[in-house]
């Protein structure tokens, strides 16, 4: 790298500031693709969008509350 003093003061030769301004450039440009991307990726397959949609479940009350009142539970069937 060519350094030259005058005054006091650090000149950095013209080539390794060319250098440092294109890697610059390219870092900005490379971070900004990368974020469009990510942006406008959808790793969403359609089947798993439908399932995702809004599930609006009723529930029967009288049977909730059949089973707040429940003291024992009853199995179907018997162990064998």
């Amino acid at each position: 790298m060519n350094v030259v003093v005058k005054g006091g003061k650090i000149f950095i030769a013209k080539e390794w500031l060319v250098v440092v301004i294109m890697t610059f450039i390219m870092i900005v440009a490379w971070i900004g693709v990368s974020v469009y991307q990510v942006l406008s990726k959808s790793d969403i397959a359609p089947a798993q969008v439908e399932r995702l949609k809004v599930f609006l479940p009723t529930l029967d009350e009288t049977a909730l509350q059949n089973l707040d009142s429940r003291k024992t539970v009853e199995p179907t069937e018997k162990a064998q």
